[in-house]
């Protein structure tokens, strides 16, 4: 009921504002069907065909364009509407033959863009309710142009009036309203397109029912005459009736006498949401002054009455009518009817759904990305609260240098259509939102080396003075265009975009390094994770810096501050939050791709990552953890998501395909050919509990097309298990759905263990593993869950601050190759009050461990490097226990 009334009265906007296939904005005034056409209105460069059937010319298009007719077993009549007509006859089942007029083929009755057709029609009294005919036909059974339906009659004796399009690889039906046709009664139909998806059925200057279809542009031309009063083959359906005054042009005609919009495009509210006015507009198309004209508007059983002011041909009056979503929620119709007394009666109706619905309970949000919210149904049922959905095209923005509407005004118009069905599907809706695309191809944004050329893999020059503006207005634009409405509930910004960051050696940066430290981008600099200590002339013995340590400090303003990503990230932010909005929420992933330092994502609320199960689902957490450590470090304590990939690479899982030399796959593979395959639900299952175990403020997922069947889809992604999405749905409605809240609200609890991600160690040993949970860290990590063992991750940021170490008891400083001055003082000092530290093999030689343990590298078999782990957890949790920590059961 609601999903489809949607439509109605946007529509009706669409068609009175659109222009004309030759770019000309149609007159607003009312096409003269009601005497007939003459002059340029019968000739004009936008008819292209109108044929009479008057004496003297009854085949001929008396448009001029040549496109005359012939009798198909149809015939001639001296009853038309006026002079002569056209009398055709019913089809099957009582007669399989043709009773049709028709052109020859001809390319300009397949009209380019937006257009318009009508006739008369007169009924015969024998047009039996179960009949249904076509009235006009270029189509037949193509995908191409246009065919022209009355449908049989329903119990009230009520029929429709549908056009079937064609447009190239499919066709769509657009239908009316129900309405009467009476029989041996002379009435006027005509049908508009705007060759964007909306078409609007009048009957006698009045509108009934207007349907707009997403995807849809310009009919494609076909290669078939035009018939007129049946189909072009059979099945003949001849219509059992006379025709007259046919008339096809391009552009949108105007048919009414009064054109009574109701603008503003909203269709759904929340309950208790401040609701802008609806704009009912009131506008003569007659070709004289209208006086007397009154409009009543009903809503919720009250009736408002309002005289209208005299209207000159052409004039609108707008009245605005509020909204009132105090109201129960539920649907509720706005009713506006206007009414002439003169010169004669005239009314016209227009009506529109709404739909108010609850304001949601506190939940977790659970966020889908990948799968549109036209989703909907499968979204809710497993338990999805949110789904990527809203993009815009920043092209006009940049062009501009200023904010602009972010996409066509037709695409605003679907998006926003879109998000009142999210809303009444109780789903929000996230845009992603990457500005940088536009510019990724331009040689002047490229960062390039020291010797100028720009790095193979692309990455903007995000430092560039004129960006961060850009962004920022990307953003006001998208809040200018969507802000006000509560299904927009979050934005993603700038994803994967620091992948390519590289130093940049562009006049720009090495400026902006030279403001910032008064000294030239060391020497040394040249890629950006880091240099090798070993490799440094005099470098300490003890490998303790000094805090300004030139290298260091140049690292910390690149990944900070300097590569500029940061800074855009904030601008974007900045201009999304002008929506006013305190629920519209912005994140920034994957966050810890990156060093171990603050600042990832700049001043967004939330920090997220995704994360692949394999090898180890457990370790998941380990990216989690680095949220918030990276969120601890940080001046904001921004919060915390976390994101599960729904895929898996299958060179990576199970790379050994059925059927090949040397088989030994145990299973029956079923798609061999799969790329990426769906997550097993166990590890799927492992995942959930890691992350949820932690204090996150949301979880996320990635991967439609491996969770669910999408049998038409093209993706490299496959649906491969099908019981994952059950093991999903379960965990969702048992788990989040009840406990989300509160889960939400606990604070995390301080563990006495702590192991320390060393920036310093990072750029000068070329250590960390930039989100991609490897190496011996990981490892060490993964081995204290299975001891039991609750351990934090520090950042240097957070150990530098005024208790950075206060509660902790045990410091894991794994790959700490090299420390600042500070830090070994801090850890020394904290150590002498009692701290124990472990460590491996690299730890720095300014500082003793408390426990040494050597460190391992993966040989990448899966079942040797697990017991590995395994091994070094047995270890762990005793020697854990002996430094004064219990591990935890």
């Amino acid at each position: 009921m609601m999903r489809h009334s949607f439509y109605f009265l946007i529509c009706v906007a669409a068609c009175l504002g659109a222009s004309t296939a030759g770019g000309e904005e149609p007159p607003p005034i009312q096409e003269s069907w009601e005497t007939g056409y003459t002059g340029k209105d019968a000739t004009g460069p936008q008819v292209l065909g109108y044929w009479k059937f008057d004496a003297g010319g009854e085949l001929k298009d008396s448009s001029g364009k040549g496109n005359d007719l012939t009798l198909q077993g149809a015939v001639l009549t001296a009853a038309g509407k006026s002079g002569g007509g056209l009398e055709s006859f019913p089809g099957i089942p009582v007669e399989d033959k043709t009773h049709a007029a028709r052109t020859v083929a001809h390319p300009a009755l397949s009209p380019k863009g937006a257009f318009s057709v009508e006739m008369w029609i007169r009924p015969k009294a024998d047009f039996k309710p179960e009949q249904r005919c076509i009235i006009l036909d270029k189509k037949y059974v193509d995908h191409t142009d246009y065919q022209w339906q009355i449908s049989e009659a329903d119990k009230a004796g009520q029929r429709y009036l549908r056009m079937h399009l064609g447009f190239g690889s499919n066709s769509k039906t657009f239908s009316s309203a129900p309405l009467k046709l009476e029989a041996e009664t002379w009435q006027h139909i005509a049908f508009t397109y705007d060759a964007e998806g909306t078409g609007c059925f009048f009957k006698n200057g009045e509108a009934v029912g207007t349907m707009s279809l997403a995807g849809c542009g310009p009919i494609t031309p076909g290669t078939k005459p035009l018939s007129i009063g049946d189909r072009i083959g059979s099945s003949y359906s001849g219509f059992p009736g006379m025709i007259d005054e046919v008339r096809l042009c391009e552009g949108l005609r105007h048919f009414e006498q009064v054109s009574l919009v109701i603008a503003n495009g909203r269709r759904v509210w929340r309950r208790m949401e401040p609701a802008k006015p609806q704009d009912i507009v009131c506008t003569n198309l007659r070709r004289e002054t209208m006086t007397g004209a009154v409009l009543k508007v009903t809503y919720d059983g009250k009736q408002e009455t309002f005289t209208l002011p005299d209207l000159r041909t052409g004039a609108s009056f707008t009245i605005k009518f509020n909204i009132d979503t105090s109201l129960k929620s539920k649907d509720y119709t706005l009713r506006a009817r206007l009414e002439l007394a003169a010169p004669k009666p005239y009314t016209t109706e227009q009506s529109v759904d709404f739909l108010i619905v609850p304001r949601p309970p506190p939940r977790m949000p659970v966020v889908m990305w990948g799968a549109s919210p036209e989703e909907s149904a499968r979204l809710k049922e497993i338990g999805f609260t949110h789904s990527l959905g809203l993009h815009a095209d920043v092209g006009e923005i940049w062009s501009k240098g200023q904010e602009a509407p972010p996409g066509k005004p037709e695409q605003i118009a679907a998006t926003r259509s879109m998000l009142d069905r999210a809303l009444a599907d109780d789903l929000g809706v996230v845009a992603s939102l990457a500005p940088a695309g536009i510019l990724e191809n331009d040689p002047k944004y490229a960062r390039v080396d020291r010797q100028g050329k720009p790095y193979t893999r692309k990455d903007i020059c995000a430092s560039m003075p004129e960006l961060p503006r850009f962004f920022e207005n990307v953003g006001r634009s998208v809040a200018k265009a969507y802000g006000d409405h509560p299904a927009f509930a979050a934005a993603l910004i700038d994803t994967e975009v620091r992948d390519s960051s590289q130093p940049s050696f562009n006049a720009v940066d090495v400026e902006g390094y030279r403001k910032f430290a008064g000294a030239d981008i060391p020497a040394e600099v040249v890629i950006r994770n880091g240099v090798e200590w070993s490799k440094l002339k005099d470098f300490p013995a003890n490998r303790v810096i000094p805090d300004d340590h030139p290298i260091l400090k140049y690292y910390r303003w690149f990944w900070t501050v300097g590569d500029g990503w940061n800074a855009l990230h904030s601008a974007l932010n900045k201009g999304l939050k002008t929506a006013g909005r305190r629920d519209l929420w912005t994140w920034f992933d994957p966050a810890v791709r990156q060093p171990s330092i603050s600042g990832a994502g700049g001043t967004v609320d939330v920090l997220g990552h995704w994360t692949y199960t394999y090898p180890d689902p457990q370790r998941i957490g380990l990216c989690a953890d680095q949220l918030f450590a990276m969120s601890e470090a940080s001046a904001r304590h921004q919060r915390v998501m976390k994101m599960t990939q729904l895929i898996w690479y299958r060179s990576q899982t199970a790379p050994i395909k059925a059927g090949d030399p040397g088989d030994t796959v145990p299973w029956d593979d079923h798609d061999a050919d799969a790329a990426y395959i769906t997550i097993a639900p166990m590890h799927l299952r492992e995942a959930f509990w890691t992350k949820i175990a932690r204090p996150i403020q949301g979880i996320m997922y990635h991967g439609w097309q491996s969770l669910v069947p999408n049998p038409e889809s093209t993706s490299a992604y496959r649906y491969t298990n099908p019981n994952t999405v059950h093991v999903l749905k379960q965990l969702i409605h048992e788990v989040v759905v009840p406990l989300g809240p509160t889960l939400m609200a606990i604070p995390d609890e301080r563990s006495e263990v702590v192991m320390l991600e060393s920036f310093t160690s990072q750029m000068f040993a070329r250590r960390g593993s930039y989100g991609s949970n490897t190496g011996w860290s990981a490892d060490l990590w993964l081995a204290l869950q299975h001891a039991h063992v609750q351990t934090d991750i520090l950042y240097e940021e957070t150990l530098l601050k005024k208790g950075g170490l206060s509660g902790r008891k045990i410091l894991l400083m794994p790959e700490c190759d090299v420390l600042t001055q500070t830090v070994v003082a801090q850890i020394q000092a904290w150590q002498k009050k009692g701290g124990k530290i472990i460590a491996d093999e690299n730890l720095c030689p300014g500082l003793k461990a408390d426990l040494v343990l050597p460190s391992f590298k993966r040989v990448k078999k899966a079942d040797e490097d697990k017991a590995k782990v395994l091994e070094l957890a047995k270890t762990l949790g005793p020697q854990v226990a002996a430094l004064g920590v219990i591990s935890k059961a």
